[in-house]
């Protein structure tokens, strides 16, 4: 409610409201040249929980500044860059491109793949060794330092200002931007989300700079993640790596004199959005595999999974699940299909370049086998991105949705399915090591890693009678509803860093 009433004041006295100055990996914005005229093309990103986030605050806190950058594409010389920029401007003066040369940037991205990710997601078999490891840490320093070079300067503009930093590439830009404050006897709040895993202290460990990333965040005054298990993992780190004084209960670290706390607020999603598109005609122009399975006189239930391509995901146990189902209850044939929507991401990245070859060879073996041993029903596979607004009609017409990550934040997927089960409801199956398995009771947990309880479980799904599914999932929607929703995530992330100004203004 805080955060209401400070947007509607800030109509009359914006010189009294302070600027939301936020930093995020993604540009809200696409950008691609026609092959055949040249000319540079614009488009709005699919929202990610992130996305969506950043939007509603914009929408609610009318004094924000967006800083993002377009990393990694080889496309973006300056020449490209600042054409983009403009194009931005034109359409948004409050979202700023930051500029990041195209070595630095694909350098930045190498290391984050190669190393980083594998940590977080706590599968250190995964992790890559770079020829040039020093070069790619030093250009994740120098990604890090040209983004707290721009805030800076937002702040030096407008005192009144608040930073809040999104994600695991800015890991040391919540010092470095104290650093810069305290140069400038400038004072703001900081804040930090963390979107993804943080692993325990033996995992981190792993990583070359360790005790440079611990010390990078602790430049925060304020640091969030999903679930309270990724704030005990950085205390724990805190305060065994670094001999920081801590606080498990309160959530508190003590570091160089100053005092960080740590929340845990998970992000939600629009469910009204969810629940009202899931009610929609099915779409006239999707994608050849999901037109035949969704036909209107297919007499089989669905099976759906929807994820990044991502070694992290799960997605070759779900294949082996699937065919482990068929062969301990081929009764299941004929009458259930599974398909999943794959969207390839980080192609040519470490970890990532063989990752959709290898999957495709896994589910044309398999289904190969299946019909070697007289099995019509196989697994689909989209392998591209699906309109984010069609899912849900797919998901409502689902039976069961399989979300079975190793290792995952949150998982948003697992709160869409749920959302849009607006009639006779499916199923819920869910790894234990989803996020959202901490507030998700009545879903069907299983160990991502165990193939033959995720074929039991699958088939426990498809048996379940009706009474019990809808009991369930009438529960999971009311949770979805009311506790993981993506308007309560920002307005609590908001009312800790306006807490933190306050006390601040007070002392």
């Amino acid at each position: 409610m805080e955060l209401r009433k400070s947007a509607m004041e800030s109509r009359d006295r914006k010189s009294c409201t302070p600027q939301l100055l936020v930093i995020t990996d993604e540009a809200p914005y696409l950008f691609h040249r026609d092959n055949v005229t040249q000319e540079l093309k614009m488009e709005k990103r699919d929202a990610s929980g992130q996305q969506t986030g950043v939007k509603l605050l914009r929408e609610i806190y009318l004094e924000t500044k967006h800083f993002c950058a377009l990393i990694g594409d080889e496309s973006v010389d300056d020449d490209t860059f600042d054409e983009c920029a403009r194009r931005v401007r034109e359409v948004d003066d409050k979202v700023q491109l930051v500029r990041v040369p195209i070595r630095t940037g694909l350098l930045s991205n190498n290391l984050k793949n190669a190393q980083f990710w594998p940590v977080y997601v706590q599968m250190d078999e995964k992790i890559e060794h770079l020829p040039n490891e020093d070069e790619a840490w030093k250009a994740s320093k120098e990604v890090n330092k040209r983004f707290s070079e721009a805030v800076l300067e937002a702040v030096e503009e407008e005192h009144q200002s608040i930073v809040w930093i999104q994600d695991f590439r800015f890991w040391l830009a919540p010092k470095l931007v104290r650093q810069m404050l305290v140069k400038k006897e400038l004072y703001c709040p900081i804040g930090t989300f963390i979107h993804i895993p943080f692993p325990p202290m033996k995992m981190l460990q792993k990583l070359k700079h360790y005790k440079e990333v611990l010390e990078g965040i602790l430049g925060s005054d304020v640091i969030c993640f999903h679930i309270k298990e990724f704030c005990t993992n950085f205390i724990e780190c805190c305060e065994m790596i670094l001999g920081c004084q801590v606080n498990y209960e309160s959530l508190e670290v003590h570091y160089n004199g100053r005092k960080v706390t740590l929340h845990a607020i998970p992000v939600g999603i629009k469910y009204d959005l969810y629940a009202n598109l899931s009610c929609k005609e099915f779409p006239e122009d999707c994608h050849d595999v999901i037109e035949d399975l969704y036909n209107d006189n297919a007499d089989h239930k669905i099976i759906i999974g929807v994820d990044r391509l991502d070694y992290a995901k799960g997605l070759g146990n779900r294949v082996k699940a699937f065919q482990r189902l068929l062969e301990k209850h081929p009764e299941h044939d004929g009458k259930v299909q599974y398909l999943q929507v794959a969207v390839p991401v980080r192609e040519g990245q470490p970890g990532f370049k063989h990752l959709k070859e290898e999957y495709e060879k896994l589910v044309s073996r398999t289904n190969a086998a299946l019909q070697k041993k007289g099995f019509s029903s196989k697994i689909n596979v989209v392998l591209e991105n699906v309109p984010h607004h069609d899912l849900p009609v797919y998901y409502k017409r689902a039976h069961v949705g399989l979300v079975t990550p190793y290792r995952d934040a949150l998982n948003l997927v697992s709160l869409e399915y749920v959302a849009s089960q607006t009639s006779d409801p499916g199923v819920l199956v869910l790894s234990n090591y989803a996020g959202s398995a901490e507030f998700m009771h009545e879903a069907l947990k299983v160990d991502p890693k165990n193939v033959e309880q995720m074929a039991d479980t699958l088939h426990r799904a498809l048996t379940m009678p009706k009474q019990e599914r809808q009991t369930r999932m009438i529960k999971l929607r009311q949770r979805v509803k009311k506790e993981l929703n993506i308007d309560q995530w920002v307005e609590l992330n908001m009312e800790v860093l306006l807490k933190i100004k306050r006390i601040n203004e007070l002392s």
